[in-house]
């Protein structure tokens, strides 16, 4: 009987004592432990104004679950409770807090937002953050200083204006989708030295049409307060020309067969398949061009410099335009229609086989991209980058500064270049403009010169006589 008891008793202290302690372990997890809800943020507020504002953040505790999560504003002794929710054990919630500011009696200047949290443990754990957010309820003031707003398509233009707010962030151009930003007027000329004074030089993209939107000035402040007005302007309309032009089969099998080999492979479509050679060459004008376009306008997306690098208008290579900004070049392979391109440069044959800085800047990209080949391409200042491509070799590299007119290459067999023609092209805010206008003189004193001088003598500066 003892060893009955003895083994009795042994099973009943196996078979209690886990439950015990796996009862103990739980309670311990789930009622007595003492670990703290975790907070995280999501989505940040920049403050608060009259855009729509959303604060997004996630409460999580794994072991007891979630209790309660509070949300207040404090602002000069003032607490507003704006979110008291029961969260009944769940584990993990996720909380958007919208701010409509006509609803919550808030002063501009500085406001904490507070969060807390608590778990259902028997010790109530609890968990806090703080941050501290702009209240701004005042919308950017903003005034056009220049008159005259009149360009082509595929030309540029310059406009001044004020735009003042303490918490200012952004300012420029907006018409459609696009935004072009403004710069410092100080940049284009250092007598401006009013903080609210800028200045933008912006496109007019032959892709888009310009006359179905409408161009306008804006200035957002750091909580989203957007301010935007209309502005004058004239934009006229120009026809560009349509051009033919044959491949050599010669040229068409050495310089643009080689691409299709390349890149067919990546860039077809599921079943996609060429079996004659204008087929290929379609593929290489309209898909590999393209291909190449982006990846030259993603490696020239920095920021452009602050200050104004050039000196007065843009220098034109001597020699032959073989095909002119704006054409549309319809291709033909014995006398087979290959495809159309909308060429956004110039393609030039230099005179002395030399290729000139067109005005003074920096050097912000050298090297090889596909069909373009051998490429540099210049800062100028202000969104204003010239463009060299079809180079022989690159004879600068990335941060060397240039002066106007110095030489930086001559036209080679790289990308689709035939050896004896460059590519060039000037870009404004990152779009293709007409560079004719650069190139000239009258232009250059009416549009950018005589206008800088007209905003002068509004704000009572002194001007310089021209010579």
């Amino acid at each position: 009987m003892t060893n009955k008891k003895v083994f009795f008793s042994s099973l009943l202290i196996a078979i209690v004592l886990p439950a015990i302690v796996y009862l103990a372990i739980h309670l311990y997890s789930s009622v007595l432990e003492n670990t703290p809800p975790i907070i995280n943020e999501i989505q940040i507020a920049r403050g608060i104004g009259f855009a729509p504002v959303r604060y997004t953040f996630e409460v999580e505790d794994k072991h007891s679950g979630l209790d309660e999560v509070i949300v207040r504003l404090r602002q000069r002794e003032k607490t507003h409770i704006i979110l008291k929710q029961k969260l009944n054990g769940e584990k993990k919630k996720t909380i958007n807090i919208d701010f409509p500011i006509e609803k919550i009696n808030l002063r501009n200047g500085s406001i904490e937002l507070q969060i807390r949290t608590f778990d259902k443990s028997f010790f109530n754990n609890k968990n806090e953050k703080s941050y501290e957010l702009i209240v701004d309820t005042e919308y950017p003031h903003l005034k056009t200083l220049t008159t005259q707003h009149n360009f082509n398509s595929g030309g540029s233009q310059l406009i001044s204006y004020e735009a003042y707010d303490e918490n200012l962030i952004l300012q420029g151009i907006k018409y459609g989708m696009n935004v072009f930003f403004g710069f410092p007027a100080k940049s284009i000329d250092p007598s401006f030295d009013q903080k609210s004074h800028y200045i933008s030089l912006f496109p007019n993209d032959i892709r888009q049409n310009l006359s179905e939107e409408r161009l306008r000035i804006f200035a957002e402040d750091a909580v989203g307060n957007v301010t935007s007005e209309k502005f004058f302007y004239r934009h006229k309309k120009r026809s560009f020309d349509t051009q033919t032009k044959k491949l050599d089969e010669i040229y068409a099998r050495s310089s643009l067969i080689p691409f299709y080999e390349e890149n067919f492979a990546n860039l077809k479509k599921e079943n996609e398949t060429h079996n004659s050679i204008v087929e290929k060459l379609s593929f290489v004008i309209n898909k590999v061009y393209e291909k190449d376009r982006l990846d030259l306008d993603n490696k020239l997306k920095q920021k452009s410099s602050f200050e104004k690098l050039w000196e007065g208008p843009f220098l034109k290579a001597k020699g032959t335009v073989v095909k002119n900004f704006g054409t549309t070049i319809n291709y033909l392979y014995k006398n087979q229609e290959t495809a159309s391109e909308l060429f956004l440069g110039y393609e030039i044959k230099p005179s002395n086989k030399k290729i000139l800085a067109a005005n003074s800047g920096i050097v912000i990209y050298s090297g090889q991209i596909g069909t373009f080949g051998n490429v540099i391409a210049i800062d100028h200042g202000l969104g204003l980058v010239s463009l060299y491509a079809y180079l022989e070799k690159p004879s600068l590299s990335t941060g060397d500064e240039v002066y106007k007119g110095q030489l930086i290459g001559k036209p080679g067999k790289s990308g689709i270049g035939n050896g004896k023609t460059f590519y060039f092209e000037l870009r404004l805010q990152g779009v293709p403009v007409d560079p004719q206008e650069w190139w000239n003189t009258s232009w250059y004193y009416s549009h950018i010169e005589k206008k800088i001088e007209d905003v002068k003598k509004k704000m009572g500066i002194p001007v310089k006589r021209r010579l």
